[in-house]
């Protein structure tokens, strides 16, 4: 490889270069974009419009339990 041709290879490839960086810069937008979070804030849910205010299928239990009444774990 002659000298002339190794110069016009190097040239070539920083004009390669060159159009590559030059449509990137004109797309606008970077390669890597930033991270970012997103925060939601979940409200609690409304009764009358989530129909939540029928009654539950399942036993209401006491608030508070007696310990005296309490028997212990059977071995």
């Amino acid at each position: 490889m002659q000298l002339g041709e190794m110069i016009a290879n190097l040239c070539a490839a920083l004009v390669l270069i060159c159009l590559v960086a030059t449509v990137f810069l004109l797309a606008g937008k970077p390669l890597w974009p930033d991270q970012e979070a997103k925060m939601v804030i979940l409200l609690p849910p409304d009764a009358m419009t989530t129909a939540s205010v029928a009654r539950p299928t399942h036993p209401r239990l006491p608030d508070h339990v007696d310990a005296g009444l309490v028997e212990p774990r059977p071995d």
